[in-house]
């Protein structure tokens, strides 16, 4: 099978993957918040029940990248899918808060899946390309948050909330289909056997480098996490919007994704070196964050949809940005037989970002609408000011 088609029909299963997980965005704290009605400390809970798949991420995903690393990378993303499959399953047909939770712990143990997609991605591709291909799957990945909010919401809002858990699982399982039968598996590099451990900090020792990078996910996905952990409720309090607005600026998020990711960054990366990058990323997410809770008082001057798409277009410009390029300069840190290691505990950093960004922004939010966005924005201001020097600038053409 042709390398361009393997490429292909992974990048797909992974499009595929993240429309099924992206399409309870919209509903599941709207959801929440509908059954626990006047329950005390409700965004606190809110923000545990979005943060519990991410509590089980944190252990489990170096688990499944060391196990990708020694078994091969398809075996256990094809196991991810069909695990996250049936989560979505659970969720759709979830009556309560304790089966809401269920099916987040259970998304949680299959969602390694990108992290093992991209070592599978990276050990076929040499270094000087890498920010390319990658770019091609940050691509994938925004194009799947196009759709999935959208069909999310949109089910939620005409069919009901059944529907957002049974079209997830279908398309969530289809992705696993493709990859079993048209993407072969890589004969992982000979390994030292060595013991699985649940937590493994030998990998930052013997990769120290890495560790900055690691610092610079954890604010991203904290960002992130406070964002989507309490958009649903703020444009609900202050516009009176709800599951199909929620959607629709996903979407257009994920599709400025897209088009950052094919096109703007290889253009950028021309220009500015790879500290720039990051730096000139974060600053664009401050300003989106900061601008979501002030739109209420703007719509004399123009309706509340175009201050939001505002606000979207810099969150995710500076998204489309950092998330690449992070991938690629930590990738080039760790040789090729440690990839699958290495995208599993990125996860992992990832990952305590977002389970301390929904019940950070969670409690913030009881407190007052606009502190969660303007504490995360400080946290991505920080970051790009406080980024060392991981690079020496290109050299500008003359």
């Amino acid at each position: 099978m042709k390398p361009r088609l393997q490429e292909a029909a992974l990048l797909l299963a992974i499009f595929f993957d993240m429309v099924g997980f992206t399409m309870l965005i919209p509903n599941i704290q709207l959801r929440a918040d509908s059954l626990l009605g006047s329950t005390p400390l409700k965004g606190p809970i809110i923000g545990l029940l979005l943060q519990s798949t991410f509590i089980i991420q944190l252990v489990a995903s170096p688990q499944w990248g060391r196990f990708a690393d020694r078994v091969g990378g398809k075996k256990i993303f094809v196991a991810c899918q069909w695990l996250s499959a049936l989560a979505m399953l659970l969720y759709g047909l979830a009556e309560s808060i304790p089966l809401l939770f269920l099916s987040r712990v259970m998304a949680g143990f299959g969602s390694a899946n990108i992290a093992v997609g991209q070592s599978m991605i990276v050990a076929s591709t040499d270094e000087t390309h890498r920010k390319v291909v990658l770019g091609r799957l940050s691509a994938a990945i925004s194009a799947g948050s196009i759709l999935g909010p959208a069909i999310g919401g949109f089910s939620a809002h005409y069919f009901g909330n059944h529907w957002i858990g049974v079209v997830g699982a279908v398309i969530s399982a289809a992705g696993g289909l493709l990859v079993l039968l048209f993407v072969p598996e890589i004969k992982p590099a000979p390994k030292e056997h060595q013991k699985l451990k649940w937590i493994d900090l030998s990998f930052f020792q013997k990769y120290p480098s890495i560790k900055p990078f690691f610092w610079i996910a954890v604010a991203a996905s904290f960002a992130l996490a406070t964002l989507e952990g309490t958009f649903g409720r703020l444009i609900k309090a202050t516009l009176g919007y709800g599951e199909r607005e929620f959607g629709i600026i996903f979407s257009y998020e994920g599709l400025l994704g897209v088009l950052v990711s094919a096109f703007v960054l290889q253009w950028l990366g021309k220009k500015l070196c790879d500290t720039s990058l990051l730096r000139l990323g974060y600053i664009l997410q401050g300003i989106g964050l900061v601008i979501n809770p002030f739109v209420a008082p703007l719509i004399s001057i123009a309706p509340g949809m175009v201050w939001l798409l505002l606000a979207s277009t810099f969150y995710a410009l500076g998204a489309g940005i950092v998330g690449p390029t992070l991938s690629a300069l930590t990738s080039n840190s760790v040789p090729d037989e440690a990839q699958g290691e290495l995208f599993g505990n990125l996860q992992a950093a990832r990952t305590f970002g977002f389970i301390i960004g929904p019940i950070v922004g969670g409690a913030l939010f009881d407190v007052s609408h606009a502190a969660p966005y303007i504490f995360a924005a400080l946290v991505c201001v920080t970051v790009a000011f406080a980024l060392p020097a991981i690079c020496a600038c290109h050299p500008k053409k003359a």
